[in-house]
């Protein structure tokens, strides 16, 4: 986990994915952590961690579009619920406005739902 926990420090302080993969096995051998393997089988370490880092940002990737998704019919269902209690879309506006978690919804988004 000390190559991983390093790599991670290092993409957050702004490196770029390459980067922080080379200084990440670098610190690792002069910390002489898993020092040989890391010699001896660089290039396939740095694939694999290529690889999954990838992987990791594609999942999260999918998860905040289906996490938008859900926002966005929950919003949806909200406004035709409202529909039913509030005469206008602006009225419906206003009260979904009273909702910290739609507070960036447009007048025109209700009325796109409306």
């Amino acid at each position: 986990m000390i190559l991983v926990d390093t790599i991670r420090k290092l993409l957050a302080s702004g490196c770029s994915l390459e980067n922080a993969i080379h200084q990440g096995i670098d610190i690792c051998i002069n910390q002489h952590v898993l020092e040989e393997s890391l010699k001896t089988h660089r290039a396939e370490v740095t694939k694999i961690m290529t690889l999954d880092y990838t992987f990791e940002k594609q999942i999260e990737y999918e998860k905040r579009d289906s996490y938008q998704d859900g926002v966005e019919q929950g919003m949806e269902s909200t406004i035709h619920i409202l529909k039913d209690y509030l005469p206008t879309p602006e009225a419906i506006w206003e009260r979904i406005h009273q909702d910290p978690n739609y507070t960036n919804v447009t007048l025109e988004e209700v009325k796109q739902y409306y």
